[in-house]
């Protein structure tokens, strides 16, 4: 359930978060500070659209075809 609202842009961000991490960019506290922040707006912006009324913008191959 936990990774249900992540994308590749969250993720991504968390690997390049803890690469810095391990080559002593920061320190463990502002390393923590940093997921979290990743993890809550990841987790936030993916569910938002959904209530404000904006449709998905993926095409499935049924619109394409309606579309020709």
């Amino acid at each position: 359930m936990f990774g249900n609202g992540m994308n590749l842009k969250g993720s991504g961000g968390l690997i390049v978060l803890n690469i810095a991490y391990n080559v002593g960019a920061f320190t463990p506290t502002l390393f923590t500070m940093l997921v979290v922040m990743a993890l809550v707006t990841t987790m936030i912006t993916t569910p938002i659209p959904d209530p404000l009324g904006v449709k998905n913008a993926e095409r499935t191959t049924q619109d394409v075809e309606a579309a020709a």
